[in-house]
């Protein structure tokens, strides 16, 4: 038997088309640029979890140790690899140490003048990935397994290291301690750069 009737085609306009695309392309690029940058990340990662004077414009950067993708993000590794000068603080916020010293770190970044060398402090939190934290250990005997840790790399060696404060281990540091244990540690930096 023939067809008698057509058939019914669905057919959906090309404008429809295009502005599905578009409302598309708009959403994802509004979930790209909403999203928190690096700084605010981190800022609230610090404040969220504790009191902490840590402010907007702090010197760290997040990194991976890796590269990432394709090689388009640069990795910890690589870095220490290619500059000659770099500075890492490995930590992480849920550690009640890293809480006390962080501002400090930051705090003591601008007034001692680190900031002339250095455009901001590599940031490496081992609770991202631990066996990763484990490889960079391996990879540089003098990283301890312990956090906080502030370390200068010079040609890819660690030279300066700052870490938790002596004091009995009954006792947690002062923040005098904590302060004067940075300042130290920057004025060592500075010392080491400004005689290389």
């Amino acid at each position: 038997m023939a067809d008698k009737y057509n058939r019914v085609e669905p057919k959906v306009p090309p404008m429809t088309i295009a502005i599905l695309v578009a409302i598309a392309l708009v959403v994802l690029a509004i979930i790209i640029f909403m999203r928190p940058s690096d700084a605010e990340q981190i800022h609230a990662e610090y404040t969220v979890t504790a009191r902490t004077d840590l402010t907007e414009n702090h010197p760290f950067k997040s990194v991976e140790y890796e590269d990432g993708f394709l090689g388009l993000r640069k990795g910890l590794k690589s870095i220490i690899e290619d500059e000659k000068n770099v500075l890492v603080y490995f930590g992480h916020a849920q550690c009640p140490s890293c809480l006390a010293h962080v501002a400090a770190y930051e705090s003591y970044f601008y007034d001692e003048g680190v900031d002339a060398y250095f455009d901001h402090i590599y940031y490496y939190s081992p609770l991202d990935d631990l066996t990763t934290f484990e490889t960079i250990q391996s990879d540089f005997e003098d990283i301890r397994s312990s956090v906080p840790q502030l370390v200068l790399f010079v040609d890819g060696k660690v030279e300066v290291m700052h870490e938790l404060p002596q004091v009995p281990e009954e006792e947690e540091p002062t923040e005098q301690q904590i302060n004067a244990q940075v300042k130290a540690f920057y004025l060592d930096v500075l010392e080491l750069l400004e005689n290389a």
